[in-house]
Parts: structure tokens; C-alpha cells; sequence
């Protein structure tokens, strides 16, 4: 008896994490693959494995963004966290050619 109590604990341990996981974090890939300025918001388009979806980051002073898609669920802290992680960003430096 207390080898299935055991067995049943071991179970029950492993297995709570897996099911709580939240999934919304774990996007697989995510790639921007729009950015684009609409009246009043960019428009952020985001393809992944587990779909896609739309972040609208708002012009307003209090930059509010919005979930479409995959994103419909999302807090304003995960979208705004994605959509700043996904940014294109140059990471180029401009060298200016010398004359003479």
C-alpha cells in the first residue's frame, strides 16, 4: 500500500507542472512578419507554430496594445514585452566612404 501512495505522489508531482504550464508563453519561433502604421497605432502581424496574430500598439500616450489571434488572451505586460523583443532593429553602422 504505501509503495502505491509513493508511486501516486511521484505521479501527481510530475504531472502538476506539466498541465499548469501556461501556454501562452511559450511561443515556438516567433517572427514579425509586418510592421506597419495605421491611423493612430503600429500594426504588429506575428506568425508562429501555434498560429498568428496581431499586436495594435496604440499612438496614445498610454500605449495600450491590443491582441488579436493567438494574442486575444495576452496581458498588456506579455504583449508589450513581445512586440518590444520582435522590433527590427539595424544593427548595421553606417561607414562613410573617405575622399582623397
Amino acid at each position: 500500500m504505501k509503495c502505491t501512495a509513493i508511486g501516486v505522489l511521484v505521479v501527481s508531482l510530475l504531472a502538476v507542472p506539466t498541465y499548469a504550464r501556461d501556454s501562452r508563453n511559450a511561443l515556438t519561433a516567433p517572427h514579425c512578419m509586418t510592421l506597419v502604421h495605421v491611423r493612430g497605432a503600429w500594426r504588429m502581424d506575428v506568425v508562429c507554430q501555434q498560429g498568428q496574430g496581431t499586436i495594435v500598439r496604440d499612438d496614445s500616450t498610454s500605449a495600450a496594445f491590443h491582441g488579436q489571434g493567438v494574442f486575444a488572451a495576452w496581458s498588456q505586460d506579455e504583449m508589450r514585452a513581445l512586440y518590444e523583443s520582435l522590433i527590427p532593429r539595424s544593427e548595421t553602422k553606417l561607414d562613410l566612404p573617405q575622399l582623397g
